[in-house]
């Protein structure tokens, strides 16, 4: 049994946090991806069998960095750069005119399984004392054929003082693009669908927290 390997910066606190809130003071999302070893993207090889034959139909996908075979895939497989997890994050951040701090990133099992996730400008005020609300937004992807490249857009509320924070349902976007040769082009026209909904969706969303909330603190 493989032990899964996490490697990851410890988030730093920062004197403008909000509710025990940990961000990485000032990193790009491209400096924090550096940071922790996953700018990089995928290399593949073909497979041998003991005596020499080449398996047909098959291939190795390998960390770069470290040499790690990160999964066995069909010939159609093509793995994107994770460079792109990095730049998800910028574009949303530019389509809702807001900034963003990074809130995690790490590379796990040898480059397997890459992400970030990010918070999106400040707290949205509901009108309640002690409610902690925030737009945040997660990128990942998997090596090997185990995850596809997946962005999604989630607004959460803080439950925990350690920076614990749940998803509300009903106010998330997503959308994930497997690895095939026009992968890159299906995540591109991704980008400008949920970033131009999540945008719109901004202050409907903002307005209808006030209302749940108002309708929670006369209860």
């Amino acid at each position: 049994m493989s032990h899964i390997r996490i490697r990851s910066r410890a988030a730093r606190p920062v004197a403008s946090m909000l509710n025990a809130i940990r961000r990485w003071d000032g990193a790009t999302a491209l400096e924090a991806l550096r940071e922790v070893g996953g700018d990089w993207a995928p290399d593949s090889s073909p497979i041998y069998l003991p005596n020499g034959q080449q398996i047909e139909g098959h291939k190795a996908i390998q960390n770069p960095n470290n040499g790690a075979v990160l999964g066995l895939t069909s010939d159609n497989y093509l793995g994107l750069p994770n460079s792109l997890l990095a730049e998800g994050i910028e574009r949303f951040s530019d389509a809702l005119g807001i900034k963003y701090n990074i809130s995690n990133a790490s590379v796990i099992n040898g480059g397997s399984v890459v992400r970030l996730e990010a918070i999106l400008g400040n707290k949205i005020d509901v009108g309640i004392p002690g409610e902690s609300i925030y737009k945040t937004i997660t990128t990942f992807q998997g090596h090997g054929g185990n995850l596809p490249f997946s962005v999604a857009c989630q607004t959460k509320r803080l439950v925990c003082s350690n920076g614990l924070m749940v998803a509300i349902p009903g106010l998330s976007t997503s959308f994930s693009v497997r690895h095939t040769t026009n992968g890159l082009a299906k995540v591109e026209w991704n980008f400008h669908q949920i970033q131009s909904s999540f945008a719109d969706a901004t202050s409907s969303i903002e307005d209808k927290l006030r209302i749940l909330s108002a309708k929670k603190a006369d209860m």
